[in-house]
C-alpha cells in the first residue's frame, strides 16, 4: 500500500484491551506513536432502542388488555427481552466495543435463541394453562 501525497503510512495493531495501539509499521519521518483507537459505543445505542422498544410494547400490552392482539404483543415482547439478555451474556454490562463486526453478530445469534427458547416457554406455558383449563371444567 502506498501512501497519498507527503503522508506517512502507519499500520497498527489495535489491542482489544484499551491499551495504547502497537505500530507494526512506519515509513514516514514523523513518529506517529501513542495513537489510540476509540471504541465504538453503538451496543450501547442498540442497547437502548431495545429498552424504548420493550417500553412501547409493555404500554401497547396494557392498552390492548382483552384484546386478541394481546399474544401477538407479548410475543414481540420477547424480542428486545432477548436482545438485552443477549447482550449481558456477550458483552456484560460493558456497551463499548473494539470489534463491533464480531461482537453485534454474535449477540443477535444469541438473542435468537434466547428468544426461540423463551417463545418456546410461552407456548408451553399457554397449552398447559388450555389443559388446566380443559380438565377444570
Amino acid at each position: 500500500i502506498q501512501p497519498t501525497g507527503d503522508s506517512p503510512l502507519g499500520i497498527y495493531y489495535m489491542q482489544n484491551n484499551g491499551d495504547n495501539d502497537i505500530c507494526i509499521y512506519n515509513n514516514g519521518t514523523t513518529d506517529v506513536s501513542g495513537a489510540i483507537s476509540l471504541p465504538s459505543l453503538t451496543l450501547g445505542y442498540c442497547l437502548i432502542f431495545a429498552a424504548i422498544i420493550l417500553a412501547l410494547l409493555g404500554i401497547a400490552w396494557f392498552i390492548f388488555k382483552k384484546s386478541e392482539i394481546r399474544v401477538w404483543i407479548t410475543r414481540a415482547v420477547l424480542l428486545p427481552v432477548s436482545y438485552m439478555i443477549g447482550h449481558f451474556t456477550i458483552c456484560g454490562f460493558a456497551t463499548v466495543t473494539f470489534s463491533l463486526m464480531y461482537d453485534f453478530p454474535i449477540i443477535v445469534f444469541v438473542s435468537l435463541l434466547i428468544y426461540c427458547a423463551l417463545l418456546l416457554a410461552y407456548n408451553i406455558y399457554l397449552l398447559r394453562k388450555e389443559i388446566r383449563e380443559a380438565s377444570g371444567k
